[in-house]
């Protein structure tokens, strides 16, 4: 969060739009709920902006609305009076924009005011891990800065973490993408690195909604995607067939290898399109006569289209060979470079 009056609002929000969405599928209900703890999410980070002796963390602000001991409501209405106008804390009072959020909060009903509660506190529960909140108490680097200067930046979630892990995985990207694309390269020439994005077993991470709705338009914010997949429907598993569709779709390349599903080398096939080919028969015909018979030849040579790699062919590619998919461009059959045995490397 930038701490810059102008920023802190807006840069709160766009954590918040993570953890509690606008754009839920299901009831009324849920998004109104997501709309109030969003709200609510924002009043208790702006209290610790303008708190300094307290730690600017999700996990502080998980710890603070459970009420230090008191209820919720009681707990709010302290702070607040607190830091009125003519308090002696160094900061001063609360700002209006942190005032009027809580008291949002806090003129709702008491049966509203717990289920918004407890929306809050459910993607956040993560962070009552003491290594979770310690880990995302500090850190050496910026996001921000990763097309300013080089550097290399490993996310690594063990396997029996990942389920745990979403809400984190969520954030930080989110975080990245939103840093990264509020300005052009061309408009600053300080962004003068393109950012390389891998993301190996892609589908493991689960649904990174700003990914899917980001992966048209990273390109030119010199942001370079490139996701590694085992198979296509483990994509639709997770974003479903028309957003699965629409990720491929929005990749400029597409490295295929030999599938082991009769769906893929399909799909794949049916990818490459068709050639026309020249086909040559032979007839011969024998006769018999009188004059003791004979025999006839002919030649015939029609057109005929044929995959450009039949589903059987794709599934017999081998371990050595690939085909590329570049935008505008004919499709490419390559043999595949191990950069650990090839000298050039």
């Amino acid at each position: 969060i930038r701490l810059a009056d102008r920023h802190v609002v807006g840069d709160t929000l766009a954590i918040a739009q993570v953890l509690y969405p606008t754009d839920v599928k299901g009831s009324g209900t849920e998004g109104f709920f997501n709309d109030t703890a969003r709200n609510l999410f924002l009043g208790l980070a702006l209290y610790l902006v303008e708190t300094p002796e307290l730690p600017r963390t999700i996990g502080e602000i998980l710890r603070q609305s459970s009420g230090q001991g008191q209820p919720i409501k009681e707990h709010l209405q302290r702070l607040m009076q607190q830091r009125t106008e003519g308090c002696s804390h160094p900061k001063g009072p609360l700002s209006e924009a942190c005032v009027d959020a809580l008291m949002r909060f806090l003129s709702t009903s008491d049966n509203t005011l717990s289920s918004i509660l407890a929306t809050l506190n459910a993607p956040l529960t993560v962070f009552s891990d003491p290594l979770v909140d310690a880990a995302t108490s500090g850190d050496d680097f910026s996001v921000a800065d990763v097309r300013r200067r080089r550097m290399t930046v490993y996310v690594c979630i063990p396997p029996n973490r990942l389920a745990d892990a979403r809400v984190l995985l969520n954030l930080f990207f989110a975080q990245l993408i939103n840093l990264n694309t509020a300005e052009l390269p061309e408009h600053n020439p300080a962004l003068k690195h393109q950012c390389l994005v891998l993301l190996d077993e892609f589908t493991a991470l689960g649904r990174i909604n700003i990914l899917n709705a980001a992966v048209g338009y990273l390109a030119g914010y010199n942001l370079r995607l490139v996701t590694v997949i085992q198979a296509v429907s483990q994509l639709e598993s997770v974003y479903g067939q028309h957003d699965a569709r629409t990720f491929a779709t929005n990749h400029a390349l597409q490295v295929l290898y030999a599938p082991r599903e009769q769906r893929d080398a399909n799909e794949y096939s049916e990818m490459l399109g068709t050639f026309t080919q020249q086909e040559k028969s032979r007839g011969r015909s024998n006769s018999s006569g009188a004059k003791g018979g004979g025999s006839s030849h002919s030649t015939n040579e029609s057109s005929q289209r044929r995959s450009l790699l039949l589903p059987q062919e794709f599934k017999e590619l081998g371990v050595d060979r690939e085909v590329l998919i570049l935008e505008n461009c004919k499709p490419i059959l390559a043999d595949k470079i191990r950069y650990y045995t090839d000298p050039v490397f």
